[in-house]
């Protein structure tokens, strides 16, 4: 970590009102120590969840020949790219690496297998973006960190548009959802 952001008190990434410590009666500084990186993994898990965000689109325009030319699915998978990026180049600013972690691969692994996009556009839309949408909001909100306030704002915003795309795509598609499938997930 430079030296100069070492010698600086850093945003805490997460408030006391997304983790509070105070019943542990710790130093204050090494309070806010715990509060950063427990945020940093956050926010690294959020990347690697970008990561999946952007196969399952891909999956789906590879799969769905009808989606092939579409320029929303298109514009997802570059901004969900755009996210993951944002994401890890913040974590790595702030000095921190983390392990990838297998769940994300395996569940989203399971998804891009099915052949449907029906089950896709289900997935991703009452899943993966309303769950990070969630997380990324509260966030944004408690966060004090005016970098990460930035980096959220602006993926807030396009998970709005990929949430509209994918509520239209489930909307034409739920008839066709397989329910056995969704119960066995």
């Amino acid at each position: 970590m430079d030296t100069k952001i070492k010698n600086k008190q850093l945003p805490s990434i997460m408030s006391k009102e997304l983790l509070d410590l105070s019943t542990l009666k710790l130093p204050k500084e090494l309070e806010h120590k715990i509060r950063r990186q427990i945020g940093a993994y956050e926010v690294y898990q959020w990347m690697q969840g970008e990561i999946y965000a952007t196969k399952i689109p891909q999956s789906i325009t590879e799969k769905e020949k009808e989606y092939i030319d579409d320029v929303e699915l298109h514009e997802q998978v570059y901004e969900e790219a755009g996210h993951t990026y944002m994401f890890l180049k913040y974590v790595k600013d702030n000095g921190y690496i983390f392990p990838r972690s297998s769940s994300f691969k395996i569940a989203s692994e399971k998804i891009i297998k099915q052949s449907d996009a029906s089950f896709l556009f289900f997935v991703v839309n009452c899943v993966i973006e309303n769950m990070g949408m969630g997380r990324f909001t509260t966030f944004y909100k408690y966060t004090d960190d005016p970098k990460l306030k930035i980096i959220l704002k602006q993926v807030i915003a396009e998970e709005t548009k990929h949430t509209d795309f994918e509520i239209k795509g489930f909307d034409k598609n739920i008839p066709q959802i397989k329910i056995d499938f969704i119960l066995d997930f």
